[in-house]
């Protein structure tokens, strides 16, 4: 298998055991991710090399070959899910929202606010340059 192969088995394997974790308790899901997130210095940490990892081998010829455009429009389905997935939560993310405006989300997101920002740039001199 190819690093992109392992990288969709993992997420795969993630999803199915979540689920099935889930549908039996969820409590118990509860308890696998409060201490993942409990600290978000590593956590951050551990997503940037994640993220810049898979990103790397997404777009390598060596690897995945992918172009950002493609990545942009897998992006696009997968938030189209998410969409799906959240919609019956609207009011309680709306809450949220309001509640991260009052504490100063712009200067608490910069650093995912300038990856998205460099990324989008990238995605559209790739489309329109």
């Amino acid at each position: 298998m190819t690093i992109v192969e392992w990288m969709a088995a993992i997420i795969a394997v993630g999803i199915v055991v979540k689920l099935v974790v889930v549908m039996i308790s969820p409590k118990a899901w509860l308890k696998v991710v409060m201490p993942l997130y409990s600290n978000s210095l590593v956590m951050t940490l551990v997503g940037l090399i994640l993220a810049g990892g898979s990103l790397y081998f997404l777009v390598s010829p060596n690897y995945g070959d992918l172009t950002i455009v493609q990545i942009f429009a897998v992006m696009f389905f997968m938030s189209s899910l998410i969409i799906v997935g959240v919609a019956g939560y609207a009011k309680e993310i709306i809450a949220l929202g309001k509640k991260l405006m009052q504490k100063g989300l712009m200067k608490r997101m910069w650093l995912y606010i300038l990856i998205w920002l460099v990324l989008a740039i990238w995605a559209l001199k790739e489309l329109f340059l």
